[in-house]
């Protein structure tokens, strides 16, 4: 499967949202696959928000053709729904892929939090990241 097409459907699924209220939501995605090394990785990255964020499902990604390696990456990277975060970052630290995507992430949503007066909201959330960063990288 190629890395364009993961692209498209990554631009197509989230036309319309906004991250963190700042800018259109695919540029997060597209920083987190420009940080990876390789097309598998670059999939998993770019697609990494879909099943949670959009209406596109697992099945959807398999019916694609998306190799079962990148489908079962991208399910682990999907928090479900009442889990605990942590809890999420924990499974998420199992898959090796979803691992490296899952640091790139925090690391990008971490900086679009940071500001130079930031709120006791965004404190709340660099602590966060800060912690699944910390339990990624033990």
């Amino acid at each position: 499967m190629n890395i364009e097409r993961a692209i498209t459907i990554a631009a197509n699924s989230h036309a319309g949202q906004s991250h963190k209220g700042v800018e259109a939501f695919i540029l997060h995605p597209l920083r987190v696959m420009m940080a990876m090394p390789n097309d598998e990785l670059k999939t998993i990255a770019v697609l990494h928000d879909v099943i949670e964020k959009t209406n596109i499902t697992i099945e959807d990604l398999q019916h694609e053709g998306f190799s079962e390696k990148v489908i079962i990456a991208l399910d682990s990277l999907t928090k479900r729904e009442n889990e605990p975060y942590m809890d999420f970052i924990r499974r998420a630290k199992k898959n090796e892929l979803a691992k490296v995507v899952k640091i790139a992430d925090i690391k990008d949503n971490k900086e679009v939090t940071l500001s130079p007066t930031p709120s006791e909201e965004d404190e709340e959330k660099i602590k966060k990241y800060d912690q699944a960063l910390e339990e990624l990288l033990s």
